[in-house]
């Protein structure tokens, strides 16, 4: 079964992914470990570079009128987490387990294959930015997903498996107990004083 599955850890209570399809991802890295020469702006096997959009899911999001695009969402082609997996049989295990269902898109920072966020100039950074924020609205619309998270990895050691920039957001239908526990504390101190914690924090 290569359905991804959530499974709750007996010890802490954390929630994990298990995504078998993720072990098929691409790894531009594999044949190039020694040398590393500088990126080039563009890269005709890039399935995220101008010109190889059909080489990627249709786009969830575009910024800027194809082809001359700014930055593009597409759903990952190795999602941790999937929108409708199906039926769900929970099996005979001591650990609790639910269908891994969510979402799991990448979103493709900009056109240019050697740009990353360090080096953008301010407008580019605000278009990244603004795809970010209207991804994450429409997960929250989503009523299967109770928390949305965005996230880079950037370089070989950080787990890329491509090099062209990209981000990630998933969509998940599980809150890790970490951020449970912010929220929770969140809400014991607006209870007790009538404010939210973080404008607090942010005014102090």
């Amino acid at each position: 079964d290569t359905m991804p599955e959530l499974r709750q850890n007996l010890a802490t209570k954390e929630w994990v992914i298990i995504a078998h399809e993720r072990a098929r991802r691409p790894d531009e890295f594999r044949n190039n470990r020694d040398s590393k020469p500088a990126a080039p702006q563009r890269k005709d096997d890039c399935p995220f570079c101008p010109g190889n959009e059909k080489k990627t899911d249709e786009p969830t999001y575009v910024l800027g009128a194809m082809p001359n695009w700014r930055v593009r969402s597409i759903p990952n082609r190795y999602p941790a987490l999937i929108p409708s997996p199906g039926t769900h049989k929970p099996k005979q295990s001591l650990y609790r387990s639910l269908p891994g269902e969510g979402i799991h898109e990448v979103i493709i920072d900009g056109p240019r294959h050697d740009q990353h966020p360090a080096i953008m100039d301010p407008k580019q950074m605000r278009d990244m930015i603004y795809v970010y924020q209207e991804r994450f609205r429409a997960s929250l619309q989503n009523n299967k997903v109770a928390l949305t998270m965005l996230f880079k990895n950037h370089g070989e050691s950080a787990g890329t498996s491509l090099e062209h920039p990209h981000s990630q957001l998933i969509g998940s239908c599980v809150v890790p107990s970490h951020v449970r526990h912010r929220m929770d504390e969140a809400q014991k101190y607006y209870d007790q004083n009538g404010v939210c914690v973080f404008c607090r924090m942010v005014e102090e």
